[in-house]
């Protein structure tokens, strides 16, 4: 796949039905039970992504047989009991194998060690280490970071006691529940502080329970008692991934359309089917059995006020963009946990949402997002390498134009069909082939002219002005054209330019401010250049074009400010329309050159990552 695709917005009232891929937490469970069981157990509905590829081969090079077919796994039971492996285990960014494997083979009596890629290497895993610890096991961080790679000695576990923070993750606490039956005395944990995502601690016993293992615990989940037992092989078919089905269930939620979700339902214990709740606030019809979900979107969304989404921690990241389209303030608190997932989600979110024109406040644990459907428009969506992230604005390009996807192979990780799903919903997307020119749109003010010869520099490219352009063909400065003969002429000379540039390649093109409200110049200019809208701050703006008496006024409003607050107003929308990427260029020092050239790098760095412009 490219590394950048665009999103094609529907129209669609009515999604349909669909099925999403099986849930990775419970694959991922039940991979690692059936594994520690003591006979074979067949898996169907499993989820193939890099997630659960990186389970399972893991077990495997502990010595588990697992055979696959489409989408069911045979998996042979090594009775609690693995073989060393003969390398590292190495779990890519797979943060549930890493975490169930350290405390399953804190179980077994000989050395190994864990690791993954560089993010994984950043992921803080001290408290499941400190939890092991306190259970006798001989285990530490190889960096000394509390983060992997981690070492296990192979001591096995020497004390019966241990607790773990409950406020982090509550894998680690699903961790050590899966690893305890296979200890050789009755293990006591427990847990301090409040208990994040309780959903998934449920999730985790009544895995153990289908492989004949029981856990006791007091009523608040601050107490389990595992005494030792043998997992018993199982058949299972797994659940549709409730965190996979918040994009579809969006899809109606913002479009105000129907969506039919096969293979899940009401006795889902996974967190995220509490999304449904939330589409309740925001004013969508929810129906729901033990297998299926119906959900229809309202005519206009409500803004959530302000909303603990602790129990939900992936589903998150879908309100927040569900909460863009709703009118008003939104504010999701007890979320801090985002921060040490893939990537730091809180930030991410902030960032790519204010790139739509979404206003965002960043918190320690929480955002609140100020929803604004009439302000959002297109931009180039980092991804950060996270597969949330990518689903997610997915999901808003569907209802908002040239919204485009940085690294969209990332969705991988847990639902490596994300894109042919959504295509198959009626939301397409094509891929963005690089383009051998720069063209800068906007008002005047923004920098256009300075930036364009700046940039054309840099790259050793011609430089052209469409406006001096025109004044050189005419032999008329602009304002002796728009007084004898009237704007429509010079927006018809704008076009003229337009078309006499569609050959060019490898020039810096700087446009007029109103050279975009013509569609048919921005389709020209889509088809040979990256188009760059630069932005800035009206004040900013007077300040640098105050006394240009070159330029007509093109209202009769006597304040400049107000003047160009109205012009902005009328050409926004064609201008989101026609870019690709938007720069804010009102960021200016004592030192002009200084400005230009960080602008100007910043610019050629943004078009690098974005693998837009040809080299």
């Amino acid at each position: 796949m490219n590394s950048i695709i665009e999103i094609v917005p529907t129209q669609k009232k009515s999604f349909g039905k669909t099925k999403v891929p099986g849930s990775k937490s419970y694959t991922n469970r039940n991979l690692l039970l059936a594994a520690l069981s003591n006979n074979t157990s067949t898996l169907s509905n499993v989820l193939e992504s890099d997630d659960t590829k990186a389970m399972i081969q893991a077990l495997r090079s502990l010595g588990v047989k697992i055979l696959k077919k489409n989408s069911t796994l045979k998996i042979y039971g090594a009775d609690g009991k693995f073989k060393q492996p003969s390398k590292p285990i190495y779990v890519e960014n797979a943060g549930t194998t890493l975490r169930f494997l350290t405390a399953a083979l804190s179980t077994q009596e000989f050395p190994c060690v864990i690791t993954g890629n560089n993010r994984m290497q950043e992921r803080p895993i001290q408290d499941l280490i400190d939890a092991l610890k306190k259970l006798g096991v001989e285990i530490y961080s190889e960096k000394k970071n509390g983060c992997p790679p981690v070492i296990l000695k192979g001591s096995g576990i020497k004390n019966y006691q241990t607790t773990v923070n409950g406020d982090i993750s509550s894998q680690y606490l699903s961790a050590l529940l899966i690893a305890s039956p296979c200890a050789k005395k009755t293990i006591t944990i427990k847990v301090k502080g409040k208990l994040t995502s309780l959903p998934y601690i449920q999730m985790t016993l009544q895995s153990m329970k289908n492989f004949g293992v029981e856990v006791k615990h007091d009523k608040n989940f601050k107490t389990f008692t595992i005494n030792p037992q043998k997992y018993i092989s199982n058949n299972i078919s797994i659940e549709s991934d409730a965190s996979s089905a918040t994009y579809p269930l969006a899809l109606a939620a913002i479009h105000g359309a129907k969506i039919v979700l096969e293979n899940l339902g009401s006795k889902s214990l996974q967190a995220d089917i509490q999304f449904l709740n939330v589409l309740k606030k925001f004013g969508c019809k929810v129906k729901m059995t033990s297998t299926r979900i119906e959900v229809t979107g309202p005519k206009k969304l409500r803004p959530l006020g302000t909303i603990d989404l602790n129990k939900l921690p992936d589903a998150a990241m879908t309100v927040a963009i569900v909460s863009a389209f709703a009118k008003g303030k939104s504010k999701l608190t007890n979320i801090g946990n985002l921060r040490v997932k893939e990537c730091d989600r809180l930030h991410a979110l902030a960032l790519e949402l204010n790139k739509i024109g979404v206003a965002v406040e960043e918190g320690k644990n929480d955002l609140t997002i100020h929803g604004s459907p009439e302000n959002l428009h297109g931009a180039i969506i980092e991804t950060y390498n996270d597969h949330r992230m990518a689903m997610c604005f997915g999901v808003v390009g569907s209802k908002i134009a040239n919204i485009k996807i940085t690294n969209p192979q990332c969705v991988s990780k847990t639902y490596p069909n994300f894109w042919k799903d959504l295509s198959k919903l009626g939301v397409k997307n094509k891929p963005i082939k690089s383009k051998q020119n720069i063209i800068l749109a906007g008002l005047r003010g923004t920098g256009k002219s300075t930036l364009g010869k700046s940039l054309a520099k840099k790259l050793h490219w011609d430089f052209i002005d469409t406006d001096i352009l025109i004044e050189q063909q005419t032999n008329q400065k602009i304002a002796q054209i728009i007084e004898h003969k009237g704007w429509d002429y010079f927006r018809r000379l704008e076009n003229t330019i337009a078309k006499s540039l569609s050959s060019k390649k490898r020039v810096v093109i700087s446009t007029g401010g109103g050279f975009f409200t013509n569609s048919a110049n921005t389709k020209l200019m889509r088809k040979i250049g990256v188009i760059l809208l630069l932005t800035s701050n009206k004040k900013v703006i007077v300040q640098r074009i105050g006394h240009d008496s070159n330029r007509p006024r093109l209202t009769k409003e006597k304040d400049l400010e107000k003047e160009i607050e109205k012009i902005w107003n009328k050409r926004k929308n064609s201008y989101f329309k026609a870019s690709d990427i938007c720069i804010d260029t009102s960021e200016q020092s004592k030192i002009a050159q200084d400005d230009l050239k960080k602008k100007t790098e910043q610019i050629l760095e943004t078009l690098s990552n974005s693998k837009l412009l040809e080299k």
